[in-house]
Formats: C-alpha cells, structure tokens, sequence
C-alpha cells in the first residue's frame, strides 16, 4: 500500500501537470495561428487514418 508521503507526491505532481497543461492551453487559445494550425494538422491525420476504413467499408 503506499504510504501518505507518496499520495502526496503524486498529488502535488498532477497539480503540477493540471497547471502546465493549463498554461499551454491558454496559451494555444491566444494565438489563432498556432490554433489554426493545431486543427489543420489533426485533421490531416484523422483524414489519413479514416481513409482506409472507408475504402474497406465501401468493399
């Protein structure tokens, strides 16, 4: 079982990742260009993916 100092730990480090990815986020948000270009390349990729599953449902 772990003990109370490790719980600890662990928390103070998903408070620390929660704040990170927070900040990052934030700052995605605040920049449209970056934004724009997070969407564009994840859409890409999703299409990629997807485009062989299509073709094998279209079979």
């Amino acid at each position: 079982m772990p003990s109370v100092r490790g719980n600890a730990c662990r928390v103070s480090n998903i408070r620390h990742a929660e704040s990170y990815v927070i900040e990052r986020i934030a700052a995605v948000v605040q920049t449209p260009k970056l934004l724009d270009d997070i969407v564009v390349s994840l859409n890409k990729s999703r299409s990629k993916s997807v485009a062989p599953l299509q073709k094998e449902l279209s079979r």
